[in-house]
């Protein structure tokens, strides 16, 4: 064999080494990754740096790179809520009417007291939720650390509203417990179609609510 032979199977070789290490780095079972088409990556620099000892992507076009996302991919430590929202009726909570003839003012008083609690909600991806048990655990369990847990709204008998109707008819009124909406984003291990190299990416893992002391109030002329 002469010198330039040996030159072209030694490279051939490096070559099949080099594709067959790549192959079996990114070759995982399908039950392992989850296929989706409306997953996507937002990459820019809101990333809490301090909760992961991982580098993260900052070159990747959204919306240009089709995701694959390992099953359990989750990188721990790494979700945080952002605020979206204001949902001025996530909760209903009362319900009162009257008639007010022709001539009449009629400002609401509250015959009796009412009360009404709102809690903390988070609501996972279809996806994040079919994770390990663990890992929504840890998630969820972030996101409740950094939202205020409950708040309460409260009207004590004989107190006067703000509402005052002035026209005639027959009125109902709905009171509403407002929430803050936030999306909660974590990093997850996937890979894109322009690069299969593993690597932690922004996810959208879901959304949260965060109760308030504010309510919304709907006064309706039936």
């Amino acid at each position: 064999m002469n010198l330039e032979k040996a030159r072209l199977l030694l490279a051939s070789l490096l070559l099949f080494a080099v594709l067959s290490g790549t192959s079996t780095a990114n070759a995982l079972s399908p039950t392992d990754r989850q296929f989706m088409g409306d997953s996507y990556a937002i990459i820019d620099d809101r990333s809490p740096l301090t909760d992961m000892d991982v580098e993260l992507p900052t070159d990747i076009d959204p919306t240009g790179s089709f995701i694959v996302w390992n099953k359990d991919g989750y990188v721990p430590g790494s979700a945080y809520t952002e605020y979206h929202r204001l949902d001025d009726k996530n909760e209903w909570f009362w319900n009162d009417s009257c008639f007010i003839p022709d001539g009449v003012s009629y400002t609401y008083i509250w015959e009796q007291t009412v009360s009404h609690t709102l809690y903390q909600e988070t609501e996972l991806s279809a996806e994040i939720k079919a994770s390990a048990s663990s890992i929504v655990a840890s998630i969820e369990s972030k996101v409740a650390s950094s939202l205020v847990a409950s708040e309460t709204i409260q009207h004590t008998a004989g107190t006067t509203s703000t509402i005052t109707v002035t026209e005639p008819g027959y009125w109902e009124i709905n009171w509403y417990h407002k929430a803050k909406v936030y999306g909660v984003y974590g990093y997850w291990i996937g890979t894109t179609i322009d690069d299969h190299t593993e690597r932690p990416m922004l996810r959208l893992l879901g959304y949260a609510s965060e109760p308030t002391l504010w309510e919304h109030k709907d006064v309706i002329r039936r």
